[in-house]
């Protein structure tokens, strides 16, 4: 499960909600197959891994823009909680 925060800028004004970054998991050196866009205070199921304890993995990020959105640096968080299940 993943889960983000809105992304702060530095100027007044300056945020994005979480709805404008997406997140996708792949395995290395392949591209992912979907995006999945956070919600504000919801967590994303991204995957479920059958069998063996090791994964490796990576996760990619898209941030979704338009040209009302001012540049500028953003701060935020994703929080990743894993699960395992006998």
């Amino acid at each position: 499960f993943c889960e983000a925060t809105s992304l702060k800028g530095q100027g007044e004004g300056m945020n994005l909600p979480s709805e404008h970054l997406s997140i996708a998991v792949c395995e290395p050196g392949k591209e992912p197959q979907t995006f999945s866009r956070f919600s504000e205070g919801k967590k994303l199921l991204l995957c479920e891994i059958p069998g063996g304890v090791a994964y490796t993995a990576q996760c990619k990020l898209q941030l979704d823009i338009t040209h009302k959105d001012r540049a500028g640096q953003y701060e935020g968080a994703i929080f990743v909680e894993v699960f395992y299940r006998p």
